[in-house]
Parts: structure tokens; C-alpha cells; sequence
């Protein structure tokens, strides 16, 4: 996993070379019972804040950040049951499903 620092007026940053590798050393870290229990954790959340969204109880924003959890979650359980590293095998399958999503729905 291939690192390194930005020094910035405000603060040291560390970049990563992709997303993948982050995620690798969260599974790696947490390990997969934990990865597995935190993505249950986002989608309840989400679950949770799109109920409240839905009776006023809080703004729009709140559900946009719970969005963009799952989606940070998801990508890990990609990671974690998808060994390879480019992801083509899954790629191809959401490109399939896609389509049949375009074709049911008549979009051109």
C-alpha cells in the first residue's frame, strides 16, 4: 500500500494511491466480521435517516451524508468479497443489470 505526505499550511495529509487500498487495510484492520457489522451499521442509519427525512424531522443533508456512508460501506464489501483487484468481473454484472434497468424502463 503506497503512501505519502502532503504538508500543508493547516495540516499533514496522507493520500492514498485509490480507494481500494483503504478499504483493503480497513478489512485488513477491522476484519471481515467487522467490515460486515459497519456496513450493516450504515445502512440502518440510512434506513433510519430516510424515515426521519421523510416526516420532517431532519434536512435533506443528513440523509445525503448517510448516502454517501453506504456508498463508502459498499465499496468495501466489494473489496472484501471480490478478490480481484480491478473489480472487471463485477463491473461487467452492473453493466448487464444496468441495462436491463434501461430496457425496462424504455430510456435511450
Amino acid at each position: 500500500m503506497k503512501q505519502r505526505n502532503i504538508d500543508s499550511n493547516v495540516k499533514k495529509v496522507t493520500v492514498w494511491n485509490n480507494e481500494h487500498d483503504i478499504h483493503a487495510k480497513a478489512i485488513k484492520d477491522w476484519g471481515e466480521a467487522g467490515a460486515i457489522s459497519a456496513y450493516h451499521e450504515e445502512v440502518g442509519e440510512l434506513m433510519t435517516a430516510m424515515s426521519h427525512f421523510k416526516r420532517g424531522r431532519i434536512p435533506i443533508e443528513e440523509v445525503i451524508e448517510e448516502i454517501i456512508d453506504v456508498e463508502i460501506a459498499l465499496e468495501m464489501m466489494r473489496v472484501l468479497y471480490d478478490k480481484s483487484p480491478d473489480f472487471n468481473t463485477s463491473n461487467e454484472l452492473h453493466a448487464r443489470k444496468f441495462s436491463k434497468l434501461v430496457n425496462a424502463l424504455s430510456v435511450e
